[in-house]
């Protein structure tokens, strides 16, 4: 799992709440400068499942 350090949604707090849910979670990567990002004023995000 990767925390989005400046991200003030899903930050740190929230994300070791999600982490203590998931079973045989490793630490998470923590990503100093990672937060949203915006393009033309939206919000744009990925996600691999």
């Amino acid at each position: 799992m990767a925390v989005g350090m400046k991200d003030p949604v899903l930050g740190p707090s929230e994300m070791r709440h999600v982490r203590s849910q998931v079973s045989n979670c490793p630490l998470p990567f923590e990503v100093d400068k990672g937060g949203p990002s915006f393009r033309n004023g939206t919000t744009r995000s990925r996600v691999r499942l």
